[in-house]
């Protein structure tokens, strides 16, 4: 896995809010088919708390990282 390759969900194109409210589902998703387009890396979720409707589907070669809420 190639760890270069790092996509924050919070930032452009993604724009996930992290708000605990609005739906994070697709910003997520996004990021996520971006990151293992790009042949995997890290997929990385800043602190905040993210509303998830769907399902997400995560490619081999790409790693889900976030912070610990303290």
């Amino acid at each position: 896995m190639s760890t270069t390759n790092v996509y924050n969900v919070q930032d452009p194109p993604y724009n996930a809010k992290g708000d605990g409210v609005t739906d994070d589902t697709a910003a997520i998703n996004a990021a996520i088919t971006a990151c293992g387009a790009a042949g995997g890396g890290i997929v990385y979720f800043p602190r905040a708390k993210y509303l998830c409707s769907g399902r997400l589907s995560v490619p081999q070669d790409v790693a889900l990282q976030g912070v610990p809420p303290n």
